[in-house]
């Protein structure tokens, strides 16, 4: 009986352990979203530049064949979002907050536009 106790006692140990460990490492966020045109229809290729209000540093990401785009491992602050693609209209998300944890959509519809010489 005294071996069970032990043993369950390491247990319950070693998973309250476990817990606090994921909660210590999950301190970053997720930005994602996906680019369509103003049909509807995605548009790949696309860039998107996630950039931190505070520093200036910026990240950039290209939208795969569906359109989508991930920005993982996001530290918490304060970003503006900006979509570039030939033949469109820049759009642009001025301020979003990124928190711990938590995953952000941000979805985009480009507008068609002239091409600047």
């Amino acid at each position: 009986m005294h071996k069970a106790t032990v043993v369950l006692g390491v247990l319950v140990v070693w998973l309250a352990g476990a817990g606090m460990l994921e909660a210590q490492t999950a301190n970053t966020a997720a930005v994602l979203g996906t680019v369509r045109d103003s049909s509807g229809g995605v548009v790949p290729g696309a860039v998107v530049e996630l950039e931190e209000i505070a520093t200036k540093v910026s990240r950039q990401q290209t939208t795969n064949v569906a359109g989508q785009y991930v920005f993982p491992g996001v530290p918490p602050g304060d970003y503006q979002i900006t979509v570039t693609m030939t033949g469109f209209r820049t759009a642009t998300i001025p301020q979003i907050r990124a928190e711990v944890t938590k995953s952000y959509t941000h979805d985009f519809s480009l507008e068609v536009g002239q091409v600047a010489e």
